[in-house]
């Protein structure tokens, strides 16, 4: 009796439609996808390309919601968070406004592999702005 048991459960398992109904995660991610033939990959995107990262490096801050970031002047960002990245390309003008703080604050630029910048450390001065240029 216990293995007519096994094979019918086994049975029952094998159907897709309850096996679905029955397993809890199927349930939480969805059934199985079948693959199209017809799709063809259009190749490796490289999400590292093309981008800026702005890091607070002055001590003892770990915020500044009302530093500004603009990209080509328009708003883009703040610092709400001591790292901000951007994706950018050659050309753009990057602007940090320190107008609502007074105080100095040093920041660290990360730029890609494609990308270029005359220098990897500002200073932007209290109540000033800064904006730099990325090649």
């Amino acid at each position: 009796m216990l293995v007519i048991s096994t094979f019918i459960a086994q049975f029952i398992m094998i159907d897709s439609a309850y096996n679905q109904k029955a397993s809890k995660t199927l349930r939480l991610e969805g059934s199985k996808v079948i693959s199209n033939q017809n799709i063809k990959s259009v190749g490796f995107i490289d999400s590292r390309k093309n981008t800026l990262e702005i890091m607070i490096i002055t001590p003892y801050i770990p915020s500044l919601p009302k530093v500004n970031l603009f990209q080509n002047g328009e708003l883009v960002n703040d610092f709400t968070y001591p790292n901000v990245k951007l994706k950018v390309k050659p050309g753009d003008k990057i602007t940090i406004d320190n107008t609502s703080y007074d105080l100095n604050i040093k920041f660290e630029l990360l730029a890609s592999a494609d990308l270029k910048l005359k220098n990897n450390t500002i200073n932007v001065q209290k109540g000033m702005q800064k904006t730099i240029r990325v090649y």
